[in-house]
């Protein structure tokens, strides 16, 4: 019998059930962007926007909660003022008691953004970065306490008119040439003195304080996620594309180990935009969100108090169907799977000058264990309902066999038709043994599905299908074809992510 629940009350079930435990973390009038957690992993400092009118009249200011979103409080607006102000993209210090923001100075002043900071509890934040007549924005701070930051090197705006205003970090950014100049730079810590090295966006420091992740534009690609060494006396060297995929990817965050990178991904700048994470050392990449045109951005990679190591991000999706865009803030569990960290895919060779930068030859390492493909077949992948289902069915699976290694989550046909396919005899009783798990869950009702359905029996992987998994899942979340049709699984090509 086909349970009625609501689509708003599905997808909250689906959004805390996932796999990478997906939670939301604040729910205020305000938009909330930018993310980060502080380095001892006790507080998140934020961005609350009033959305309107949107624009650079909004008022903006960095506020600062418990890391799970509780008890905020401003963090960078003055007592009593009455704006506009707009203060945005906070960066904390390593001594977790101090931020650093970009400050958009108003009239009758000369317009700018500024890099300044603030410490906990004080009213009043000072200039980090005297860098005169410049517009400074995006800010990091390095363990060592050296600044990253991103300068026009004069005094236009380099942006155009939609990514000027204070909802600039909820849009993908404008295409390269369509910027004026964006050049990355650093400020030493305890000099005045700043270094101007190559071109780009989103600069973040690794764990290590020795490596910089950017955004570099790609006229073949679009926005490229690049990593670079930086030498005191030299700036960014050694600098080599870590993801060059077609459609934009930008805004990386560090993991804490310095093993992998998150980052967005959209398809253009006016598409959605969804987290991934890549393996700096053999260039696994993994899906963490799946939101169709809704939007996800700016990740921040942390260990919390709690011990738990999180993404937080913000996004959209829980905005109504129809209605205008509501950031909130969202955190998941990355879901990571076997790599190599003692292979390297990093080049030794910088770009040639005025060159490309040169594209990584990532050596695959061989994952291990029982490998697993799950694919989203649900007849409507836009539907609420089947958002992050793959996701959930991933994590559940790998409670079958420790052995298990989920190695791709990924949009397959619409077939809207569950089914558990082996690869070889080998695997065939460990698949029929997943099935039958996944039908317990469907029973029981920890699946959610509108029409309860079965997995089993498994069935001998289509010759349409890629070799390189042992074990292929088929997972819609709603599978009415199947319940009303009763048709066979259809062999259909593999699809995997881009």
């Amino acid at each position: 019998m086909k349970k009625a629940l609501s689509l708003v009350f599905l997808f909250f079930v689906l959004l805390l059930a996932q796999s990478n435990a997906m939670m939301q973390i604040t729910n205020f009038p305000t938009w909330e962007l930018c993310p980060r957690i502080s380095p001892d992993g006790q507080r998140l400092a934020f961005m609350s926007i009033n959305p309107a009118p949107p624009g650079p009249t909004s008022i903006a200011d960095i506020s600062v909660s418990t890391y799970d979103g509780i008890n905020p409080m401003p963090g960078t607006a003055p007592a009593g003022a009455a704006g506009p102000w707009i203060n945005q993209h906070p960066a904390w210090f390593p001594n977790s008691a101090q931020i650093a923001y970009e400050r958009k100075i108003l009239p009758p002043n000369n317009v700018r953004f500024e890099i300044w900071s603030v410490p906990l509890n004080a009213a009043n934040g000072t200039r980090l970065v005297q860098n005169n007549f410049r517009w400074d924005f995006m800010p990091d701070i390095s363990v060592n306490n050296d600044v990253v930051f991103v300068t026009s090197g004069n005094t236009r705006n380099p942006f155009p008119p939609y990514f000027r205003g204070a909802n600039r970090y909820a849009n993908n950014p404008p295409p390269g040439p369509s910027i004026g100049p964006a050049i990355i730079a650093i400020k030493p810590a305890g000099q005045t003195s700043i270094i101007n090295t190559v071109r780009g966006l989103y600069p973040r420091w690794d764990p290590t304080g020795t490596k910089v992740a950017y955004s570099a534009w790609n006229p073949t690609t679009g926005w490229d996620i690049v990593v670079a060494d930086y030498r005191a006396n030299a700036g960014l060297i050694n600098r080599r594309a870590i993801v060059a995929d077609a459609g934009d990817q930008f805004a990386p965050a560090w993991s804490p180990d310095g093993k992998w990178i998150a980052y967005v991904h959209a398809a253009n700048v006016k598409s959605g935009s969804d987290i991934f994470i890549v393996n700096i050392f053999d260039g696994t990449k993994i899906q963490e969100t799946m939101l169709g045109t809704k939007k996800a951005g700016m990740p921040d990679w942390k260990k919390t108090a709690a011990g738990e190591e999180l993404i937080y991000f913000h996004s959209d999706m829980n905005t109504p169907h129809g209605m205008p865009p509501n950031f909130n803030i969202y955190s998941l569990s990355p879901l990571i799977s076997t790599t190599n960290p003692n292979s390297s895919s990093f080049s030794s060779s910088p770009p040639a000058p005025g060159g490309e930068l040169p594209k990584t030859q990532q050596p695959k390492t061989q994952p291990t264990g029982i490998l697993v493909r799950v694919l989203n077949v649900s007849a409507d992948k836009s539907a609420d309902e089947a958002s992050g289902f793959a996701r959930k069915i991933a994590g559940f699976v790998k409670k079958v066999d420790s052995n298990i290694n989920v190695i791709d989550i990924a949009n397959g046909v619409d077939s809207g038709i569950p089914q558990v396919y082996y690869n070889g005899d080998k695997n065939k009783a460990l698949a029929n043994k997943v099935a039958e798990y996944l039908d317990s869950l469907v029973n029981d009702g920890t699946l959610g599905v509108d029409i309860p359905y079965m997995f089993s029996p498994a069935a001998s992987l289509p010759g349409g299908y890629a070799k390189d998994a042992d074990i292929v899942i088929e997972a819609p979340a709603n599978s009415e074809a199947a319940a009303e049709e009763g048709n066979p699984p259809a062999e259909t090509s593999d699809q995997t992510n881009q």
